[in-house]
């Protein structure tokens, strides 16, 4: 029977529930309740037969009941009068245009520099995801998002919201601090704000029930709640639990369901015009140069070589390096190689095409790998700036996960000295000081169709009582008590705002007579 609420998602099954268990132990599907003998059925679970046979009549009138309402056919209206539904579409109905006819609707955060970075915010008819690690603010962008979303356009889509949870319940206490703290929901009359009355939780700690609600039962509570957005906090959760190990029948089977669920999430997105965030987690990736990422260290080793190889050795021949690099720049790649004839020799016979050398083959090789093409699609390791100090992730579900989103948001933690707490002019390198750290946070979006990608870091933000708010990029002057200072620095003295000895006020100055006296 455990196929009864996938052919009736709405039949109650409570009045059966002392029946169920052991329909269910004996593996009795609907069909065979409703069509196999109610003495076979009572002899095989055992069970009452005057309850099979009632429980069997109940089913079947239940069926019969749905089967009749689709296929109802529409009231008829009178003639000459349309639905007021269908006036509009034709009114805008455009030809010869390359404008699509309906404008896309977003869920704003309601902070203006995040929303810009996001192209606007994240918008409905998609699949994104929220990826990041442990305490970065997943679950506070994620609430912040289930009461903007009930605001009417442009700022939301004016619908209710779903929170589908499969690690911890629906957070109201957090929910009700946004609400209070909110500038955006404070100037609104009380009957307009967004109230936690509006969103919808459900609870699936095990992988089976997801699948279920994600199949079947959100489609009709997106119909029946006219949902506008639904939060899955967090997709990875469940299938950590289901499918451990790295086997290839267990990878196998896991990139069956997760292109089941992505299916199922973009039919419901697609159909009904909702909104889908979920949040996923990170794991530790770990690279065998653990310098720089593998793209840059290609770059490098490149550079390096050819700065080598423009040094002549002192009695005027070449160095190794600059045969290698002649021999490589007189040979010809692949393709413009199979483009232009090989020469001919005498007796008319041909040679045979150069074959590249190991190292532009082991080139190719890495450039064509998993872990140099993950940049595109991690939002790790695609930094030029990367320091080793800084620890790469990889989203969790892997790359068959990643073809299900339509756009994935990273967001990052790091920890930096806190200058004013340890003093200016003291370095980071010197262990005892990271004693006093600062964590800052930074959203990054890595591919989305409708917002370009971000530079760099992103955007810096910060977890507040509203919820997430940006940062001020660094360097930026404001005044305060009509002083200028710059953000990262401390107040300029009389000496540093006229100039004078400026150079002495340079670390590396201070640094080497440091290392000096104390070697």
């Amino acid at each position: 029977m455990a196929d009864l609420i996938d052919v009736l998602p709405s039949y109650d099954l409570s009045p059966w529930r002392h029946l169920t268990y052991s329909l269910e132990k004996k593996g009795i599907s609907t069909a065979e309740l409703i069509s196999f003998d109610p003495v076979e059925i009572a002899r095989k679970c055992p069970l009452p037969l005057k309850e099979v046979r009632r429980m069997a009549a109940a089913v079947t009138e239940a069926l019969k009941a749905e089967l009749a309402r689709q296929s109802m056919p529409p009231p008829a209206r009178p003639q000459g009068q349309n639905d007021a539904r269908e006036r509009p579409a034709k009114k805008l109905k455009l030809e010869h245009t390359d404008y699509p006819p309906k404008a896309l609707q977003y869920v704003k955060t309601l902070d203006p520099r995040i929303d810009e970075c996001l192209g606007g915010g994240f918008p409905a008819g998609s699949v994104c995801e929220i990826v990041g690690e442990s305490a970065v603010g997943k679950t506070q962008f994620v609430l912040s998002l289930l009461l903007a979303a009930q605001l009417p356009p442009p700022l939301g889509l004016g619908r209710r919201t779903l929170y589908l949870s499969t690690e911890s319940s629906l957070n109201t206490v957090r929910l009700n601090q946004i609400l209070r703290a909110h500038s955006q929901y404070l100037n609104l009359p009380l009957e307009e704000r967004p109230s936690t009355d509006n969103i919808l939780t459900v609870n699936a700690h095990n992988l089976e029930k997801q699948e279920h609600v994600t199949t079947y039962q959100l489609p009709e509570a997106v119909r029946r709640y006219d949902l506008g957005l639904i939060v899955i906090d967090s997709v990875a959760a469940n299938f950590r639990v289901e499918f451990q190990g790295a086997s290839p029948k267990v990878l196998g089977e896991r990139a069956v369901a997760l292109v089941k669920l992505g299916r199922s999430l973009r039919k419901i997105a697609h159909e009904y015009n909702v909104a889908i965030v979920c949040t996923n987690q990170v794991a530790d990736r770990f690279d065998d140069d653990q310098t720089r990422p593998d793209k840059f260290r290609l770059m490098s080793s490149q550079s390096q070589s050819s700065s080598q190889s423009t040094q002549p050795q002192a009695d005027g021949r070449p160095t190794p390096n600059q045969q290698h690099a002649n021999s490589a720049a007189r040979m010809q790649p692949p393709t413009q190689a199979l483009k232009q004839p090989p020469p001919a020799t005498r007796g008319s016979t041909l040679q045979p095409q150069r074959q590249p050398s190991a190292a532009h083959q082991a080139r190719k090789d890495e450039i064509m790998s998993l872990d140099f093409q993950q940049r595109f699609f991690t939002g790790w390791g695609d930094n030029p700036d990367w320091s080793p100090f800084e620890h790469l992730k990889t989203p969790a579900l892997g790359l068959t996960w990643a073809n299900q989103l339509d756009a994935r948001i990273v967001l990052k933690i790091s920890s930096t000295l806190d200058r004013t707490a340890a003093g200016k002019h003291q370095s980071e390198h010197d262990s005892y000081l990271w004693s006093s750290v600062k964590r800052r946070r930074h959203l990054k979006v890595v591919f989305a169709p409708w917002a370009a990608p971000s530079m760099d870091e992103g955007i810096e933000y910060e977890l507040e009582m509203q919820g997430p708010v940006s940062v001020e990029p660094v360097g930026k002057k404001r005044s305060i008590e009509n002083e200028e200072f710059d953000a990262d620095d401390d107040y300029l003295g009389e000496d540093e705002e006229s100039g004078e000895h400026a150079e002495l006020l340079d670390p590396k100055y201070w640094q080497d007579i440091e290392d000096e006296e104390f070697p």
